[in-house]
C-alpha cells in the first residue's frame, strides 16, 4: 500500500517499469545470453529498474499508450525496419509517460533549481496523462532511432555502437544556461 504518484491515492502499488516492459524483453530476447548488461559494467542483469510507482489502475492507463507504441512503432522498426509512422495523441501520451517516470523517480543528485523545473514538469504531465489538463506544459519530446556506426571520420567510442543498438537511455538532461533561462521565465 501506499501513496500512487500518478492519482495520488492510496492503493496497492504495483512494481513498475521506468522502461516499458516490451523494449526490456526485446532486449533479452534477441540477447546472445538472455539477460541485460550495463555499459560500464559486465555484470549481468534479469530486470532493469523497477519501483512501486503506480497502482494498478494507472498502470493500465499508461499501459495502453505502451500497447500503442509497441503495436505502431516498436515491432515494425524491429521486424521490417520501417522509418515512417503515424502521428497521434497516444504517441505523445507515451513518450510524455516515458519521461514523466525518468523524472518522478530521478535522484536527488540534481541541482535544486534543476529539481524544482522537474518537480512543475512532473505536475503538468501528471495532470496531462490522467486526462485533467490538456496542457502538456509545451513539452518538445524527441524520438530518435539509431542503428550501428558503419563509417566515420573519427574512431568512435568504445561500445559506441553497443549503445545506439542495443541502449535506452532515461536520463534528464540540463545546462546552467537552460537551467537559467527557465528558472527566470518561471518566475514571470
Amino acid at each position: 500500500m501506499g501513496r500512487c504518484n500518478l492519482c495520488l491515492q492510496e492503493k496497492e502499488l504495483k512494481l513498475s517499469h521506468i522502461i516499458p516492459h516490451f523494449a526490456v524483453k526485446w532486449l533479452k530476447e534477441t540477447s546472445l545470453t538472455g539477460y541485460l548488461r550495463g555499459l560500464t559494467s559486465n555484470k549481468r542483469h534479469q530486470e532493469t529498474r523497477r519501483e512501486y510507482l503506480l497502482c494498478g489502475d494507472c498502470e493500465q492507463l499508461l499501459g495502453r499508450d505502451e500497447r500503442e507504441f509497441c503495436q505502431q512503432v516498436f515491432n515494425p522498426y524491429h521486424e521490417a525496419k520501417q522509418t515512417s509512422f503515424a502521428y497521434d495523441v497516444w504517441l505523445k501520451r507515451f513518450l510524455i509517460g516515458v519521461h514523466w517516470r525518468v523524472i518522478v523517480t530521478a535522484n536527488d543528485s540534481c541541482p535544486e533549481t534543476v529539481r524544482a523545473i522537474l518537480d512543475r514538469t512532473a505536475e503538468t504531465w501528471r495532470r496531462f496523462l490522467l486526462n485533467e489538463s490538456d496542457d502538456d506544459g509545451g513539452a518538445e519530446l524527441h524520438l530518435f532511432f539509431a542503428d550501428i556506426i558503419e563509417g566515420c571520420t573519427f574512431v568512435p567510442p568504445k561500445k559506441a555502437n553497443w549503445y545506439l543498438a542495443r541502449g535506452f537511455d532515461a536520463t534528464p538532461a540540463f545546462n546552467k544556461m537552460e537551467m537559467c533561462l527557465s528558472m527566470r521565465n518561471s518566475s514571470r
